[in-house]
């Protein structure tokens, strides 16, 4: 039997091309993540413009790749994810 999810907190997302663990984004890394965006400091691999406004954020382990939330959806696209400068990109161990 099939049950819905109703905290999606609770599901162990991976990066989609790596399969290691990523941490959901806290408040603080959600701040420097816009003021990196803002920045001109994180980039789509697809060349398209990153999204000026999203609900939260998912960060690989060594927190240069972020997987945005939008409209309360985790989108894991890989061609969709931010590429953060090392300058700027926060570490996952804060995010948690």
């Amino acid at each position: 039997m099939l049950r819905a999810v109703t905290d999606i907190d609770a599901i162990p997302f991976v990066d989609p091309e790596t399969h290691e663990p990523v941490v959901k984004a806290d408040e603080p890394t959600l701040a420097k993540l816009r003021e990196a965006v803002a920045a001109g400091q994180a980039r789509r691999p697809d060349g398209e413009p990153v999204p000026a406004e999203f609900d939260g954020a998912y960060l690989t382990e060594d927190g240069r790749r972020a997987y945005l939330v939008l409209e309360g959806i985790p989108n894991f696209l890989v061609e969709e994810r931010l590429e953060l400068s090392p300058a700027v990109a926060p570490s996952a161990e804060a995010a948690s």
